[in-house]
């Protein structure tokens, strides 16, 4: 069976861009600075290393669009992508549900689409705790998730990419995070938060990186295979120095033991409890905690930028679909060549394909090429133990609706359901 009786030409994009390349093991290096203030980036990169992201919180109740607008320009100006710990705080996830701040959640979704490169938004995190205004019905709050995504979509953000981040540690315990998870389709990253503090304050108290993040980042990645994961906050409030600076060299090493990991965010601020977690400032920071930081931050194993979506999906069982990248815009008649090459897959796969219209409605390709709303596999039982490889060039219909398409595309072990890995999904503009 040959790939280009597989794929269509129109939702070739979708295969194509979604089952990407095994994931690259580097981890892109993030710093959350409160307010992100030009001098505080400058300083923090001039004493360790430019970093690939840097984070900041907002509050909805008080942060129009224009507040978004700045801080994501001031961002992009140092040579690092937005991260926004974006919470709706005083606002209730019932009033965000009644639509009653659509024109608030308008605003930010306007002025990131006016941004127009990736942004991360790390929405409503730690819901998993009782002291959260968003804990205690999951049901209302994948649906206020659902409500700020569409607003997004609707509004042309689709550079946004959203973040699922629970506290590492569910309080109390029996909570399952995972009945708060939105869905495959609102969802671009998985990850958790998580600090080393002191046991007068009731944290974690000396433990390890891997004995904070290990278990829910093992548990993610068996429930969500197909997302890349971000440590969205890790730092550590050790008072002496030494072993301070020891913690950090250990965290950074350990890493690597998370093969879904791509991005991890040091959140480099002194808390209104006067625990300390930075690693730099224009004072009280040791010289060799900074040290410390730039040393392990500067391995080969850790990236100063954070590459395209698509090259951080990770793969299957370390394999994948290698291609040439699709430009996440396109116009109608453009003609565009794609190489396709299937890596260290060993088993057969069941491939899917489907597109959201302009209009919402879902159609899915059969094997006979035809769109229908009953989903169905367009290749069944396919053979890429071989690793094939190819080329295909097609264009665009010209018929096609312009506007934002959301394409969707699943590739499981054969027989099994297409939600057992996960769905994969990317937005594509077509003007």
């Amino acid at each position: 069976m040959s790939l280009s009786r597989v794929f269509p030409p129109l939702l070739l994009i979708a295969s194509l861009v979604l089952c990407a390349a095994p994931s690259p093991a580097a981890i892109s290096t993030g710093v959350f600075l409160d307010g992100a203030p030009d001098s505080q980036i400058t300083g923090m990169f001039g004493a360790t290393r430019q970093h690939a992201i840097v984070q900041y919180a907002l509050l909805l109740s008080i942060s129009p669009g224009g507040d978004h607008a700045t801080l994501m320009n001031r961002v992009d100006s140092h040579g690092a992508v937005p991260m926004c710990v974006w919470g709706t705080a005083s606002y209730t996830l019932d009033q965000i549900i009644s639509g009653s701040q659509d024109a608030r959640i308008q605003g930010v979704a306007d002025a990131v689409a006016a941004f127009g490169k990736p942004v991360i938004l790390a929405f409503n995190a730690e819901f998993n705790l009782i002291t959260s205004p968003y804990y205690g019905d999951p049901k209302k709050y994948v649906q206020a998730w659902k409500r700020a995504h569409d607003i997004f979509v609707w509004r042309g953000a689709a550079n946004a990419q959203w973040a699922f981040c629970p506290n590492y540690a569910s309080n109390p315990p029996s909570t399952d995070y995972s009945a708060y998870y939105p869905g495959d389709e609102y969802v671009d990253w998985v990850g958790a938060l998580g600090l080393d503090t002191d046991w007068a304050h009731g944290g974690s108290a000396g433990l390890p990186f891997s004995a904070i993040f290990g278990p829910v980042l093992a548990d993610e990645a068996a429930r969500y295979p197909h997302k890349p994961q971000i440590v969205m906050w890790t730092a550590t409030a050790e008072t002496d120095a030494t072993r301070k600076a020891s913690w950090i060299s250990a965290t950074y090493a350990s890493m690597a033991a998370f093969p879904k990991l791509r991005a991890a965010v040091w959140y480099n601020r002194k808390d209104a409890a006067a625990r300390d977690y930075r690693v730099w400032d224009t004072s009280g920071v040791p010289a060799n905690v900074t040290n410390a930081y730039k040393t392990a931050i500067s391995g080969a194993g850790f990236l100063a930028t954070l590459p395209p979506y698509d090259e951080l999906i990770p793969g299957d069982g370390g394999g994948g679909l290698g291609i040439t990248p699709v430009p996440s815009t396109v116009s109608r008649g453009a003609k565009i060549t794609l190489n396709y090459a299937f890596t260290g897959i060993a088993h057969r796969v069941d491939a899917y394909l489907g597109v959201v219209m302009t209009d919402g409605s879902l159609l899915v390709m059969d094997p006979s090429q035809n769109f229908r709303t009953k989903i169905v596999p367009i290749a069944a039982n396919y053979d890429v133990s071989g690793n094939p490889s190819g080329g295909l060039s097609f264009t665009v219909p010209t018929t096609i609706p312009v506007g934002f398409y959301t394409f969707k595309a699943v590739w499981v072990p054969a027989g099994a359901p297409p939600t057992a890995t996960g769905m994969v999904t990317a937005p594509v503009k077509v003007y």
